[in-house]
């Protein structure tokens, strides 16, 4: 989601539609090639990156224009995720089924670094003053990364929850907000690691975000929104720093497979299946 341009990016197979955020128009279409498993944009570096899952590549495109700039091939296998770090200016890319991380200079669009870990890959969340969080599919821990050294700091365990997919970032109150499989959502200190709240959430892998809500409805401060499998969205609200509760819940079609939030409208943009050959965003008010 651009939310200043008006532009939201839909991977559709092989292809990114480019729609119109206020009329659902679709404006362009960037063909990308293999298939697509996550987007990021840079606005003010009028750049955008998709990684193709079953090509193991990066397509760099320019938002403007809506051409494809370079692909860049991978070493590893499945890339998942992707994000944009503003702190130190990098892309960086979960590669899942490698257990790594392959690091992106945003303008120059090289590849600068990578981090190893292992095991699987999920979600990527970066806190934009030093470190990037990784979920670790299959267990309960989340990975700490250095993004300016590009090292490995060490784990963090999300202690009620299993099978870790989903992951949201509060930058400034600093708390990782960790979905699981198993429907736990975990609250953790991301300083300390220590969870402090445990809550109750939808059922299998998740996507999620988190946004600051200044004229949210009933004085919410904050939320963190998860997608579901089961087709389960959980919006955790901010009451301060110290105090998170389920402040509302909604059920969408199963297979959400991405979730974005307009800070213009305050809209919370879901991607999921409308039938067994075409998807549909939906457009929810918060």
């Amino acid at each position: 989601m651009d939310a200043e341009a008006r532009k939201i990016y839909l991977a559709r197979g092989a292809e990114i539609d480019i729609l119109n955020a206020d009329s659902g128009a679709v404006v362009g279409q960037i063909p990308v090639g293999g298939s697509i498993s996550a987007i990021t944009v840079v606005p003010d570096r009028k750049r955008g990156f998709a990684a193709n899952s079953d090509a193991n590549t990066i397509s760099i495109f320019d938002t403007q224009s809506g051409t494809i700039l370079k692909t860049v091939k991978l070493s590893g296998k499945a890339p998942s995720d992707i994000t944009f770090d503003e702190g130190s200016k990098r892309i960086f890319v979960a590669i899942r089924d490698s257990g790594s991380v392959i690091v992106f200079d945003c303008d120059s669009s090289e590849i600068v670094g990578s981090v190893e870990f292992g095991g699987k890959t999920g979600s990527l969340a970066a806190n934009g003053y030093g470190h990037l969080f990784v979920t670790a599919p299959g267990t309960n821990m989340i990975h700490v990364v250095d993004t300016n050294n590009l090292k490995a700091l060490g784990d963090i365990p999300a202690d009620a929850g299993k099978d870790c997919t989903g992951l949201a970032l509060d930058p400034v109150g600093r708390r990782l907000f960790v979905s699981c499989a198993d429907g736990r959502i975990d609250v953790i200190d991301a300083d300390n690691g220590a969870t402090f709240e445990e809550l109750k959430g939808g059922f299998g892998p998740a996507v999620g975000l988190f946004t600051f809500l200044p004229t949210g409805k009933d004085g919410w401060k904050g939320a963190a929104f998860f997608a579901n499998a089961d087709g389960t969205l959980t919006a955790v609200k901010m009451n301060a720093f110290i105090s998170y509760e389920v402040g509302a819940t909604a059920k969408l079609s199963k297979g959400v497979q991405s979730i974005a939030f307009d800070l213009r409208s305050h809209h919370i943009l879901v991607a999921a299946p409308a039938n067994a050959n075409n998807w549909q965003v939906l457009v929810l008010s918060q």
